[in-house]
């Protein structure tokens, strides 16, 4: 029994192994799709900053042929100034972004993180989730709980047979007329106190098997916390999947509004209709959406690795994980 649990429990920490697999891929695809973010956002930021430098060209040629006022003049300058801000930060974020990819893959040189990929990639159907059949199938850390409360159980018979005494001859005696006499003694006097053992003992061993009937409870308590808790992460993720793909859905169609809002400021700015800061504060709010809209993609996205996870599924393949990881082990 007791060789029983201590081999379910090394293959309960194979699978925790796994589970650190795991996690660690998914904490590079967040990180990785971060990169993406920072450097697609920066690249928006550039072209808005080129935009707004030629605006202000335009708006002091306009201002020297008396078309537009000082205010127009300044209240541009303060555009470019705002759009030229998010450089330093963006830089930042794909920074700390690819030295977190460097400390993921295990360097100490953070400049060894390389991301080639330029625009966020297309989320593949994952099928459904078949709660909770699959998730029993794939995910490791429930693979884990449930070997652990099956070393419990065996853990539990060890005790009791533990309750019975043992008894045990060698051929290490030498059987010479002058020992035997002291050998047998020896030996009745031990198989007394081994017979007297699990009486005269307080309690211990009787004690030992409610302690560990008690841990198998525990465990038995820890493998329902953890299927209750991977339900619940499917359930999170399929809920936050869906609203954020509603949500990115809504932000394309405000942001193509928006550009129509732009067309129709610029044209009653022309027309003498309007002030140009109608016009500025439509360009803004599509410089705002833009990034913002690049933002809510890789978020959709990480939502798809995060559901991936909850699944057991390997976010790089979309394989299940630890038949994926076996089948790596077989020679």
């Amino acid at each position: 029994s007791a060789e029983k649990a201590l081999a379910l429990s090394l293959a309960a920490a194979d699978l925790d192994l796994t589970q650190a697999y795991l996690d660690t891929a998914v904490q590079v695809s967040d990180a990785w799709l971060d990169v993406i973010t920072a450097r697609k956002q920066k690249a928006i930021s550039d072209q808005q900053v080129t935009t707004n430098q030629t605006l202000l060209s335009l708006q002091k040629l306009r201002f020297s042929n008396g078309q537009a006022s000082a205010l127009d003049v300044s209240q541009q300058r303060e555009a470019l100034a705002e759009a030229a801000s998010q450089a330093p930060i963006l830089e930042k974020q794909t920074r700390l972004s690819l030295n977190t990819l460097a400390f993921l893959m295990g360097s100490a040189d953070m400049a060894s993180a390389v991301v080639n990929t330029t625009a966020l990639p297309q989320a593949f159907e994952i099928g459904h989730p078949g709660i909770p059949a699959r998730l029993l199938e794939n995910r490791p850390d429930i693979r884990a709980a449930q070997l652990r409360l099956s070393a419990a159980r065996w853990d539990v018979a060890a005790a009791k047979a533990d309750l019975y005494p043992s008894l045990s001859l060698t051929a290490r005696a030498l059987f010479s007329a002058g020992e035997l006499d002291l050998l047998f003694k020896n030996w009745v006097a031990s198989l007394a106190a081994s017979l007297a053992g699990p009486i005269l003992d307080g309690g211990k061993r009787r004690a030992e098997v409610g302690r560990v009937r008690a841990l198998a409870q525990e465990q038995a308590a820890a493998y329902a916390r953890v299927v209750a808790a991977a339900v619940k992460a499917v359930e999170d993720n399929l809920v936050s999947i869906q609203k954020q793909a509603e949500y990115v859905a809504l932000l394309e169609e405000e942001l193509a509004v928006a550009r129509l809002t732009l067309k129709d400021a610029m044209l009653q700015y022309r027309n003498g209709k309007s002030s140009y800061l109608s016009y500025l504060t439509a360009w803004t709010a599509i410089q705002r959406m833009e990034r913002q809209l690049v933002s809510e993609q890789a978020q959709y996205l990480k939502y798809r690795v995060s559901l991936m996870s909850a699944l057991g599924l390997d976010p790089v393949t979309g394989r299940g994980i630890t038949t994926q990881l076996n089948q790596r082990k077989k020679p």
